[in-house]
């Protein structure tokens, strides 16, 4: 069967079973004589079990261990129940944060409505058969929610919104997260600058500046190193080449800009930002100047919400600038 057919079956999209293939969690698959994919039935089962292990909430480095075990005739049962208890443990975290998160939400709500004038009645539920039934009973997914005279308003959000406040879209693209880097970035360097040399701007301050932001970026592209890689590969253009190169920008980023922050083996720290800003540049004026794509940037990371355009191009021109700069003062300034 052709790879739209093994999609269809799998439920797993025609690009990340080209995904899979390129990493190498799935071997490769047969040709036809034409050049075509061609997947057989035992392609769909594996497949559908990365799938429904990554409904389950397994990484893809785990989910790799499970194929293993999966094509391993010789495996042993105390292998796979070791994998499944570490996961097991992960999603009582899990159960664990969202509890937190719905006691904050509690308390969010409980001070909003006595700062708007009223009287609250707290009722806790305090088994998990009492929240599944109240759950039913008012047709909700959620809890807590608020009651005003008798009138269900909803959750934490409801409630804001009845009041009339501003509720932030979670799902809106917005450059919130990059301002702030770059802004924490900008502080840093003074501060560095302040105490070196007792002035807040000079020409090292700059030099600080970038190279902080260059490593905060990598910071937060190392929080989640699989999901940057992912959102990395929809523009970048070595990326959909190599894949692993997606997996290397990050650590590239960071080395460089720690460099660069000690002053220390310009002969590796220029080439390396010269390189990743070189490819960045060209990978997102392609994407977004060219050929008008509107995606999500993975500069600060996989699961930013910041559009794809001049912050990610600002942040692979200031490497480039940077790396430049940094030439001209080794080779000509001799510093």
């Amino acid at each position: 069967m052709n790879i739209g057919d093994a999609s269809a079956l799998s439920g797993v999209s025609a690009k990340m079973i080209r995904y899979y293939e390129q990493t190498g969690l799935i071997p490769l698959a047969a040709r036809t004589a034409s050049g075509y994919r061609n997947y057989a039935d035992a392609d769909v089962h594996m497949l559908r079990f990365i799938a429904r292990s990554r409904d389950l909430g397994f990484p893809i480095s785990e989910i790799t261990d499970l194929l293993d075990l999966w094509r391993n005739t010789d495996r042993r049962s105390a292998d796979v129940k070791a994998l499944a208890q570490a996961r097991i443990q992960d999603l009582r975290h899990k159960i664990t944060h969202l509890q937190d998160m719905a006691d904050t939400l509690e308390t969010l709500s409980l001070d909003l409505l006595k700062r708007q004038g009223f009287r609250v009645e707290d009722h806790h539920l305090t088994t998990r058969g009492e929240v599944d039934a109240f759950k039913e009973q008012h047709d909700v997914q959620t809890t807590p929610q608020t009651f005003i005279g008798g009138q269900r308003i909803g959750g934490y959000d409801d409630l804001r919104r009845h009041f009339g406040k501003t509720v932030r879209d979670k799902t809106a693209t917005t450059y919130r997260p990059v301002i702030a880097l770059f802004a924490m970035a900008a502080a840093m360097a003074l501060a560095t600058s302040w105490a070196a040399f007792g002035q807040l701007f000079t020409v090292a301050a700059a030099e600080w500046f970038v190279a902080f932001a260059m490593c905060l970026l990598a910071l937060q592209k190392l929080k989640d190193v699989d999901s940057f890689a992912t959102m990395f590969l929809n523009y970048d253009l070595l990326a959909q080449r190599w894949v692993r190169y997606g997996y290397v920008y990050p650590f590239a980023e960071g080395l460089a800009g720690v460099l660069m922050v000690a002053g220390a083996l310009m002969w590796l720290s220029i080439p390396v930002a010269l390189f990743i800003g070189t490819i960045g540049a060209v990978s997102v004026y392609k994407a977004v100047y060219i050929d008008k794509r509107e995606i999500k940037c993975a500069c600060v990371g996989g699961d930013s919400n910041v559009p794809l355009g001049f912050v990610s191009l600002t942040e692979n021109l200031m490497m480039i600038a940077m790396a430049i700069w940094m030439l001209i003062k080794v080779t000509m300034l001799g510093h």
